[in-house]
């Protein structure tokens, strides 16, 4: 997904921001066509491409900067859902995935 990112960015362009948390989840600034952009990409290498609870919450925090900031979204999305069952549970995922849908809606992304 990191290759299909920088692919569509100018070069030199690209900036990922948290790598080492919510790895499900890219979240990039971009320039594309020289027009500043953010870029969330689910990513399929992890989970399969589920989001889990930090990766959510990395996303609805991305989107809500991106709208306190005006800035177009582009996604990409390759991601079956997010995680469930018991380990889910305990971590709250549900809750945490309410967030991403709800920014989504508000700045009228959809992921």
């Amino acid at each position: 997904m990191r290759a299909a990112v920088t692919g569509l960015g100018d070069t030199g362009s690209v900036l990922e921001l948290r790598p080492g948390f919510g790895v499900g989840v890219l979240i990039c600034l971009v320039r594309i066509e020289g027009r500043p952009l953010g870029l969330p990409a689910s990513n399929p290498a992890h989970l399969g491409g589920a989001i889990d609870r930090d990766a959510a919450d990395k996303a609805a925090r991305f989107l809500q900067l991106c709208d306190a900031f005006g800035l177009p979204v582009v996604s990409l999305c390759d991601t079956p859902g997010f995680m469930v069952g018991p380990d889910a549970e305990r971590t709250a995922t549900v809750r945490h995935f309410a967030r991403l849908f709800g920014r989504g809606r508000i700045c009228g992304c959809r992921w």
